[in-house]
């Protein structure tokens, strides 16, 4: 039909419709009348099948435009896609888990079990002044050369504590780079086709929490085994958990920011470095410094990974001692705060309840812990709306916004005002003094109802859908 009606198509050559005379529009003329006129001629002679091959399809309503799922059920469909993706690659799995107990292991195995007293401390024996006990006046007793030797000890655990935390997190950190920067098209992928990115960062995000924890749960075990703690294994476990809980989320964070040619030596260095020099265990930077100086407090707080994983890990050991430790004290005890032995190592100074004497390990640091890698895993949700646009096939945020269409959904909405809140929540559990037993036990159990409730919701939509399901079949 084209040629017809440019009249371009060249002419037979039996045909000499052409004149020496016509110029060449009269001739394109007569050369599109022939054409029609040949068209005619063949679709009059054709037959029924073929006529049918070059009639206009019957009128037909316009296609129903496909529903798009909810944002739950896409949650559910995207968790349980990487679930099974998880499980045909459990041989790398299995592979990271191996790497990871054994460093832990060795690392833990060459320290030896937990001293509680330093050694070279341990036979020697202490002389105390009969007028001193007879007085029961506790500043005549020698208080520094009582709790010498434990505070020696505990500042002994800092070494291995740096090195189980640094190891443990550079390793957790570049194995949870993985699910975001291997599946860079695949999001591409599902972010041009219309789906809820959030859904899939949430999925992403559960199922990575999920693996990193039950890693790190088998490594905190095998370091309780190993070193005998008298302190709550459960707690030593949990302590390795919420490692890998501000571990994973910097990864997810560091995933979507960074490009993956560049994405294992940022990583690997951000780990390392703050882990090193913020962390609190290490000069320029030790625990001193830190309760010292507000600022360096926040900084550490937020930016040192391992910032309170090793104090939870000395802590929580030397919390089991008795009084005459002077870690521990009591209503009918008054040492001085300076000879206090948590004051004199600098560990624990924000916690009210640093003396009360306990072996179910020292849970301050979970609170911020929590907060924090909440904070940037909504930091990175945020930006992964405004990174790589062009390849979700969407205009870039700069241009977006000068547009009509632009609006926030209620998900991006929510994610906006709770990186608001929950930053201000982690400054505010980083350096408020507060007691453990009472706030803490009402977020778990708010948590823990909440978990619930979301369980109980996703079970019955669960049911639902196969009741459905069922009654179409």
């Amino acid at each position: 039909m084209l040629d017809i009606s440019s009249g371009r198509l060249p002419l037979p050559s039996d045909q000499t419709i052409r004149s020496i005379n016509l110029n060449e529009k009269d001739n394109m003329k007569m050369t599109i009348r022939f054409l029609n006129d040949s068209w005619k001629k063949y679709f009059r002679s054709a037959s029924k099948n073929n006529k049918s091959l070059y009639l206009s399809p019957k009128p037909f309503e316009i296609p129903v435009a496909d529903e798009t799922p909810s944002f739950v059920s896409q949650v559910l469909f995207q968790f349980q896609r990487n679930v099974l993706v998880g499980t045909r690659n459990i041989k790398s799995k299995l592979i990271d888990l191996f790497v990871i107990v054994i460093a832990v292991s060795v690392i833990v195995a060459m320290d030896g079990t937990v001293n509680l007293v330093r050694e070279s401390f341990a036979e020697a024996e202490q002389y105390i002044p009969f007028r001193s006990i007879q007085l029961k006046k506790v500043h005549h007793l020698p208080l520094d050369k009582m709790f010498t030797p434990y505070q020696l000890a505990a500042t002994d655990t800092i070494a291995i504590a740096v090195q189980i935390a640094i190891i443990t997190s550079v390793l957790i950190a570049l194995a949870a780079t993985k699910p975001i920067s291997e599946k860079k098209l695949e999001f591409f992928r599902e972010a041009s086709s219309g789906y809820n990115i959030d859904a899939y960062y949430i999925a992403t995000n559960l199922t990575s929490t999920i693996e990193h924890s039950i890693q790190l749960a088998i490594a905190g075990l095998i370091c309780g085994v190993l070193r005998s703690t008298p302190s709550s294994w459960f707690s030593l476990i949990l302590n390795f958990i919420m490692l890998g809980w501000v571990c994973v989320s910097w990864a997810i964070f560091f995933s979507i920011v960074i490009p993956p040619r560049n994405l294992i030596i940022v990583t690997g260095f951000f780990m390392s470095f703050f882990g090193l020099m913020l962390g609190g265990g290490l000069p320029p930077f030790e625990y001193e410094d830190i309760y010292s100086k507000l600022y360096l407090e926040v900084i550490s707080g937020c930016l040192a990974p391992t910032r309170y994983f090793m104090e939870t890990f000395i802590v929580s050991d030397f919390k089991c001692l008795p009084e005459q430790t002077g870690f521990t004290f009591s209503n009918s005890t008054s040492f001085p705060i300076e000879e206090k032995s948590f004051f004199k190592i600098n560990l624990g100074q924000r916690d009210s309840s640093i003396g009360t004497q306990s072996c179910d390990g020292w849970h301050w640091g979970f609170l911020p812990a929590l907060f924090l890698g909440l904070s940037i895993r909504l930091f990175a949700g945020l930006l992964n709306h405004a990174v790589c646009r062009p390849q979700q096939n969407k205009l870039p945020l700069s241009k977006l916004i000068r547009t009509q269409k632009w609006r926030v959904g209620k998900y991006l909405k929510a994610m906006i005002l709770l990186s608001a809140v929950v930053p201000c929540a982690t400054l505010f559990l980083i350096l408020i003094e507060r007691d453990w037993s009472f706030f803490s036990r009402i977020l778990i159990l708010f948590l823990m109802i909440s978990f619930n409730t979301c369980s109980i919701l996703r079970v019955s939509k669960i049911i639902t859908h196969l009741c459905r399901y069922h009654n179409t079949i």
